[in-house]
């Protein structure tokens, strides 16, 4: 049921201008910037331009605290730094929902362009592949298609490094959505492997979403067991909503 409709998705982007909707919120008066309605093109504004100090490690806005509330918890020694332009807000929100739900997959470049700017301004260093965090095989067959992996393989373009499939997800875990940030890493712990392919490499790990990180960490711990030198993170957006304006 998956790929019928990947299908449908597809064909209907073929029949129909893609500026028909905006992707944002949906209104059908147009895309007027961009995928974008006007009033979702105002309130599309990157976490950059949030004022006061923002977190050496993963950029978001941390205000006068001393420890960042999206990636102070995470363990050291897994992910060297992190990135995302947006909060999982409207109109990004809506964007992404668009791809991962209903396969407008033309989404994907606008986005990697995104992610490609600020991890070229803000992420130390350089890598040497770009990995995508894994779908389970029954969740890919329902959705049609991995949203991180069309990513990956944008930015992989844009960057000229390779992408590679360098992650298997071996265990179908339940939903993640009511879970606490402990019970997310619990319900993740070996989830996740890792091929040879990361050995020795510094790599990129791209995905559409972070929330609690849980699931980036667990990626991050199966490609440090394979011999990764470093790790680095990705992704379009981050739940740091209520750390903005």
């Amino acid at each position: 049921m998956g790929w019928l409709r990947l299908c449908g998705a597809l064909m209907m982007e073929a029949l129909y201008p893609s500026q028909a909707n905006c992707m944002g919120c949906g209104s059908p008066v147009g895309a007027d910037e961009g995928w974008l309605c006007a009033d979702c093109a105002r309130l599309l504004t990157p976490v950059s331009a949030a004022p006061g100090f923002r977190c050496p490690r993963c950029g978001a806005p941390m205000g006068m605290r001393r420890v960042c509330r999206t990636c102070g918890g995470w363990p050291e020694g897994l992910i060297s730094a992190a990135r995302f332009p947006f909060a999982y807000r409207r109109p990004v929100k809506g964007m992404i929902r668009r791809m991962k739900y209903q396969g407008v997959t033309r989404l994907s470049d606008w986005m990697a362009g995104e992610m490609c700017d600020i991890a070229l301004r803000e992420l130390p260093g350089g890598v040497d592949l770009i990995v995508p965090v894994p779908m389970h095989a029954r969740r890919l067959r329902q959705r049609g298609a991995n949203q991180a992996e069309a990513l990956a393989r944008a930015l992989a373009v844009r960057t000229g490094v390779p992408c590679a499939l360098a992650l298997a997800r071996i265990s179908d875990t339940p939903q993640q959505a009511r879970l606490s940030a402990a019970e997310r890493r619990r319900n993740l712990e070996g989830a996740f492997t890792a091929s040879p392919l990361s050995r020795g490499k510094r790599v990129l790990l791209v995905d559409d979403v972070v929330t609690t990180g849980a699931t980036a960490l667990a990626c991050a711990r199966a490609l440090r067991a394979a011999g990764a030198a470093d790790v680095q993170l990705i992704a379009l957006a981050a739940a740091i909503d209520h750390l903005l304006p």
